[in-house]
């Protein structure tokens, strides 16, 4: 259900501007077809909701369409980042995981036994 949540969130914006965009010109149709009947001059009132309506519909879908557009690009975000930073922190080969092991006991994340013991999982041997 909330898998691509960023897209649906755009499409409900394009959906809420063509619902915009409809209920005016039914609206402001509807204003003409009164007028002409009654002989009236309100058929520019109606011309005018049919324009006023379809720009503030437009307009109006702005920041939902944007809140789906920032919701997508964050998440590409997250995820190449998260791709990249396991990447670059594990490494594809034994010599980077164990230099990368050594940082970490350099830096007091990991003690001189937690350092040997993962040296040792990492080749399979007693160092």
């Amino acid at each position: 259900m909330f898998d691509n949540i960023g897209t649906k969130i755009k499409k409900l914006a394009l959906v809420t501007f063509w619902v915009g965009v409809v209920a005016s010109a039914f609206l402001g149709l509807s204003l003409l077809i009164w007028s002409a009947e009654r002989g009236g001059g309100s058929w520019l009132v109606g011309l005018i909701i049919v324009a006023v309506g379809c720009l503030i519909s437009w307009i109006g879908c702005f920041a939902l369409y944007g809140y789906g557009e920032l919701i997508e690009k964050t998440a590409a975000i997250y995820d190449n980042t998260r791709l990249s930073g396991s990447a670059s922190t594990q490494g594809s080969d034994k010599s980077t995981k164990a230099a990368f092991l050594g940082e970490l006991r350099n830096s007091g994340v990991l003690t001189e036994e937690e350092y040997k013991r993962k040296l040792n999982e990492l080749f399979g041997s007693n160092i």
